[in-house]
């Protein structure tokens, strides 16, 4: 019997009757589903991260972007804040939206290697403009900060001649702590840095301060990554 056993699984074997092994290396061989390669700022607006932009819901900036492009007409959405949100400027290369009241945010696509990467600024106009700014892959990922973008420090800001009775460390102190605000340039590659320190420091102090600061810092970006400008 234990014979006749052997022959009858030798017998299914020979004509290729399925089985478990041969189930399984089928499913190991089916085609993985197709990875998501955002192709232009309003595909990367539309699957930013929460971390980026928690404040509108993904399908309703499908609907501001559907409006804006299709309607040619602005499309308010109400926010996860209660207040509205819409487009300012979209194009394939840059967006820009009100996200509320006192914020934006700004996309720019731009080359990196034989891909595309976007920076993204996100500004708060409270007291004084702040903006933080981050990188997006085309896979709609979050990537380090640091590796495009060496952020300004106060001194970087001012350009005091030699002999000047006013010293760098001096400015530092009436400063105490800067806030920058970041905007990208729609028709090119560029970034530029404002100093917005006037609204929280002394009044007296800021009209010495602002004798040696620079309007701006400008950022050219090299394909990999942004390099600050010469004076």
């Amino acid at each position: 019997m234990r014979i006749n056993n052997v022959i009858l699984s030798l017998i299914l074997m020979c004509i290729g009757l399925p089985t478990a092994a041969s189930n399984s290396d089928d499913l190991s061989q089916e085609t993985p589903d197709s990875v998501f390669v955002a192709q232009n700022a309003t595909e990367i607006f539309c699957s930013l991260p929460k971390q980026i932009l928690e404040l509108i819901p993904s399908r309703l900036r499908r609907d501001m972007t559907d409006y804006y492009l299709q309607a040619d007409s602005i499309h308010n959405v109400t926010n996860n804040l209660g207040g509205t949100s819409h487009l300012i400027d979209l194009t394939d290369e840059y967006l820009k939206v009100q996200v509320t009241d006192v914020s934006t945010m700004e996309i720019k696509m731009l080359p990196f290697k034989e891909q595309q990467i976007a920076t993204v600024v996100y500004t708060i106009y409270g007291e004084a403009a702040d903006s933080k700014i981050s990188f997006i892959d085309e896979y709609a990922q979050e990537l380090k900060s640091e590796k495009f973008f060496k952020s300004p420090q106060l001194k970087d800001f001012f350009s005091i001649p030699r002999g000047s009775l006013t010293t760098m460390k001096e400015i530092e102190q009436m400063v105490g702590f800067c806030t920058i605000e970041y905007r990208l340039n729609a028709s090119d590659n560029s970034l530029r840095a404002y100093l917005t320190i006037d609204k929280h420091i002394n009044q007296d102090d800021y009209n010495i301060i602002k004798l040696f600061m620079l309007d701006s810092l400008v950022y050219d970006w090299n394909g990999k990554k942004y390099i600050k400008r010469k004076q």
